[in-house]
């Protein structure tokens, strides 16, 4: 999952977008609630993800 949201950000999709895309295929964070734009910038962020 993770690799797709870089993925899609790299492609140009908005963080709004990609939030809406993973809230409407039905996933959840590791929290179980929705994706916002806030949780997409904190794992655009997180230098934990850079490889």
């Amino acid at each position: 999952m993770v690799d797709s949201i870089f993925a899609d950000h790299i492609g140009g999709k908005s963080s709004q977008r990609i939030a809406n895309s993973l809230n409407n295929a039905g996933v959840c964070t590791a929290q179980a609630k929705n994706f916002t734009t806030k949780t997409i910038a904190k794992i655009l962020e997180n230098r934990a993800y850079f490889g």
